[in-house]
């Protein structure tokens, strides 16, 4: 990839989006000097959880994050701005499908933008407020998304797990739990699933 996406915590205690460019994909030495994504991205409240998707198809590169910025349901709500062609990022959307009045967190995108993957305290099924790993789909790259379902048990546990991200081929997911039996506060958790991804 030629673009990588960060949020370095601003000095007032903020999170804010920079991204950093390199020319060619092999060289792990070729950054190029971080900048701000700009006022339409990052606000004065948290703007953070940046998930890039650039699909093979005509629809535009589409920059997925998360804020708190006024206007949303919850504590943190899903946003996705597009790439300009000149290479600026658009106004971003708000993604009120996948966002709910709780903490809707890090959204990893699979590579055909079709299935996002996020971490929320959304009360599952139980009623429970942890931390879960949550699902969602939708069936083109224009169409909006399904609810988002809880992975359930097989994926998540009765401890927080969060910051989940898909390998390029979406068929590994990591993420991070604060569970028993391991060496203390978060870990790191990979679960696979066939190939395909679907």
């Amino acid at each position: 990839e030629h673009l990588m996406f960060f949020p370095p915590t601003a000095p007032e205690g903020d999170t804010e989006i920079w991204a950093s460019w390199r020319p060619h994909t092999d060289d792990d030495f070729g950054w190029q000097t971080p900048v701000n994504l700009g006022p339409d991205i990052n606000t004065v409240v948290r703007d953070e959880g940046p998930a890039y998707f650039a699909g093979e198809d005509t629809s535009p590169p589409t920059l997925f994050f998360v804020s708190n910025r006024p206007g949303g349901l919850g504590l943190l709500d899903v946003y996705a701005s597009e790439r300009q062609p000149e290479g600026s990022f658009g106004t971003p959307t708000h993604v009120s499908e996948l966002s709910s009045p709780s903490r809707d967190a890090r959204p990893t995108i699979r590579y055909d933008g079709l299935e996002v993957i996020l971490f929320s305290n959304r009360p599952d099924e139980s009623g429970n407020f942890d931390f879960d790993l949550w699902g969602s789909t939708r069936t083109s790259l224009g169409s909006t998304w399904a609810t988002p379902e809880n992975l359930g048990m097989t994926v998540n546990s009765g401890a927080s797990d969060i910051q989940p991200q898909l390998s390029s081929d979406a068929e590994m997911l990591q993420f991070g739990a604060d569970r028993d039996g391991g060496y203390g506060n978060l870990e790191l958790y990979v679960t696979v699933r066939s190939k395909g991804g679907q």
